[in-house]
């Protein structure tokens, strides 16, 4: 069985083990601050829930950047599916980006636009559609890319 996001993401090991030795992660980005992100992200709109579980399941880890590939593709099936108004997942997310975009660190922007907002330049009619529906700096940021 695997753990829940929370469970995942809260406990587990932050470094990795390679031949016994202990190694900080790779990336110049500090993977607890998206982590963190993301299971607010989650806490915020529990309809990723499941999305975010099939991640885990499938990478064995949170990998930000992909996730928020997933997460793009999410908000791109709610446009297609017409689930635009205000009480929607969607309109959760988005103002939880917007949030993000507005007060969180370098890192947080940085997942939010390179791997929400670029992820979005394949799909012109739904990044209209988000365009609409996104805060001033989300909008702003669709509107560049």
């Amino acid at each position: 069985m695997w753990p829940t996001p929370l469970d995942a993401l809260y406990n587990r090991n932050w470094f990795r083990e390679d031949n016994g030795e202990k190694l900080a992660p790779v990336s110049g980005a500090n993977p607890l601050v998206h982590e963190v992100f993301i299971v607010q992200l989650v806490e915020y709109v529990p309809q990723l829930k499941e999305l975010l579980d099939e991640h885990l399941k499938d990478n064995g880890e949170l990998l930000p950047h992909y996730f928020f590939g997933d997460l793009t593709r999410y908000a791109v099936e709610q446009v297609k599916k017409g689930a635009t108004k205000a009480y929607e997942p969607l309109a959760r997310l988005l103002i939880f980006l917007e949030d993000g975009l507005k007060s969180g660190n370098a890192d947080v922007k940085n997942l939010i636009l390179a791997s929400f907002v670029e992820n979005l330049a394949d799909e012109p009619e739904a990044r209209e559609q988000i365009k609409k529906m996104a805060g001033p700096n989300l909008a702003k940021a669709l509107e560049t890319a």
